[in-house]
């Protein structure tokens, strides 16, 4: 057969396809990092974005504390190219809340302070629909305070419970090892 007709061909097969219906997929829950995505049809898939300038912004941070501002190191400890780390700098692409969870982990960070701060969640979805959070939404509420504020005074509220739920942990943990020990 020549190019001709398989070229004719292809544009019959492809010209003569029904597309297909759309339906909607309902959310899994599955650990992080599965490799497991739900396809949503167009609309449906949220609309929600990370900030590039913040997003900048955290990776420079990050990459201050974790390997004094070097590119190259970062990017390995977070397991992406350098070009790409390069970029988020740049802020020359969108971030996915994927990517924000992935280099949460490697830097070993809360990813819900990281998706707060990268604007991705605001402070009002953090907690449990029907749950109230008086110690937050005091923060939220007081009208005095610029946004800028609010979000410090929350990220030291979230870091103090992260500190004040490992120190159980940790005593905790103790206190399992003494009674082995004894017992």
């Amino acid at each position: 057969m020549g190019m001709r007709v398989l070229r004719r061909r292809q544009r019959e097969k492809s010209s003569n396809r029904v597309p297909a219906a759309l339906t909607l997929t309902l959310r899994a829950h599955v650990p992080h990092r599965s490799g497991v995505r739900a396809l949503y049809p167009s609309g449906v898939a949220g609309e929600k974005r990370v900030d590039r300038e913040a997003w900048a912004r955290v990776v420079k941070a990050l990459m201050a504390d974790a390997t004094r501002g070097k590119i190259a190191p970062f990017a390995r400890q977070v397991g992406v190219d350098p070009r790409t780390v390069s970029r988020w700098l740049a802020g020359a692409v969108d971030v996915s809340e994927e990517s924000v969870r992935s280099v949460a982990d490697a830097v070993h960070v809360p990813a819900m302070r990281l998706l707060v701060d990268v604007g991705y969640y605001s402070h009002t979805e953090l907690a449990p629909a029907g749950d109230r959070d008086e110690e937050l939404e005091l923060v939220r509420d007081d009208p005095r305070l610029s946004s800028e504020k609010k979000v410090e005074i929350i990220n030291f509220i979230l870091e103090r419970r992260e500190r004040e739920r490992a120190a159980a942990l940790e005593e905790t943990r103790r206190m399992i090892e003494l009674m082995r020990d004894n017992g």
